[in-house]
């Protein structure tokens, strides 16, 4: 079983979302990164792809909304955004295991901000029992590549990309809390160590409601 500390290089157009937390198991430091990622202008702090995505997005009017996948992070503070030709690295304060026994062999995450397209607006007391999915998704594919030292670099041009088929979906919604209060949201998040299945399809997973 090889073991070994893992850093990710990012390229393309993406979002990466977070804010870092101490003995976290997400990344935790940016080792470097293009020079537009100055953190001079919105969506490009670089230190906004440490610690746990993003768990709000900046709502419609005002406040802030329970991120969900079909209300991605967006916002300034809340995403880092890639232009073609940009790239960070970033590090891990642990060892990352590359173990067969991860759920679907699955080793590590990279969160976006991709979205599945619904049946209309959306806030925090849209229904999502009764909200359809309609078959599309927003997607920015990014490539990653990994490493176990920082010089020699393992890039996965064929995929799997970083925000693609399975947008950010940090918290538990209830459909018997928005019966009751007419906003589903419940305290309880998801857990960002769990993978999505990876042969679930664009058509399965976007067959019902965003509930679903």
């Amino acid at each position: 079983m090889k073991r070994f500390g893992i850093f990710l290089i990012v390229f393309v157009l993406i979002v990466f979302c977070g804010r870092v937390h101490a003995n976290s198991i997400f990344a935790t430091e940016v080792v470097a990164h293009s020079p537009s990622l100055d953190g001079s202008g919105p969506y490009n702090d670089p230190s906004d792809l440490l610690g746990k995505p993003a768990l709000y997005c900046a709502g419609w009017g005002s406040g802030e909304d329970h991120i969900s996948i079909v209300e991605p992070a967006w916002g300034d503070g809340f995403i880092t955004t890639f232009n073609e030709g940009d790239w960070a690295i970033v590090k891990f304060d642990h060892k990352v295991m590359d173990d067969p026994r991860n759920p679907y062999g699955i080793d590590f995450i990279a969160y976006g901000n991709a979205f599945f397209v619904g049946s209309g607006y959306v806030t925090d007391t849209t229904n999502h029992g009764a909200y359809t999915l309609t078959g599309g998704i927003f997607e920015e594919p990014l490539k990653i590549s990994v490493s176990p030292d920082g010089e020699n670099w393992y890039r996965y041009d064929n995929g799997p990309y970083a925000d693609s088929l399975y947008p950010t979906n940090p918290w538990v919604w209830s459909q018997e809390k928005w019966n009751e209060t007419g906003n589903g949201w419940t305290d309880q998040q998801n857990d960002f160590a769990k993978p999505v299945n990876p042969a679930l399809t664009l058509a399965q997973l976007t067959a019902g409601t965003s509930a679903d």
